[in-house]
């Protein structure tokens, strides 16, 4: 389990029944059950199906803080994907949407760019530039 605080995903340990339905709910295998939840922040896609599940609100999700200014004040073009990875390869559902976001750019005449996020994910970027006009690697 992390002890990061900064995770939006948070675990009570004080009142968790330890009955494991967060691990069993968990379709990425990001909760490991030994004695209480251990929560893989790297395999968690924050989808908040264990938060729903827990039967004694042991888990919980921090909301994001609100935002009073634009982040971005200049306007921005183009449709973004973020491209997801999994087991060194790109998300099958990743292909879905860049030919989706394609489709959308020519109605729009915007260009499709897409962001991959990760590590030793670089190979990945030749694969998404036959989608994308640009790729982003962060």
């Amino acid at each position: 389990m992390t002890n990061d605080n900064t995770f939006a995903l948070q675990f009570n340990k004080d009142i968790c029944t330890q009955c494991g339905i967060c691990a069993d709910s968990c379709t990425f295998g990001a909760i490991q059950f030994n004695e209480y939840p251990e929560i893989d922040i790297n395999s968690c896609r924050l989808c908040g199906t264990c938060v729903q599940v827990c039967p004694a609100t042991a888990l919980t999700m921090k909301e994001a803080p609100k935002q009073t200014t634009p982040t971005c004040l200049t306007p921005t073009h183009g449709i973004w994907v973020l491209a997801e990875t999994q087991d060194g390869t790109l998300a099958p559902v990743c292909k879905e949407l860049l030919g989706k976001a394609q489709e959308l750019s020519q109605k729009l005449n915007q260009k499709v760019e897409a962001i991959l996020v990760g590590n030793n994910i670089k190979h990945l970027a030749s694969e998404l530039a036959a989608y994308a006009h640009n790729v982003y690697i962060y």
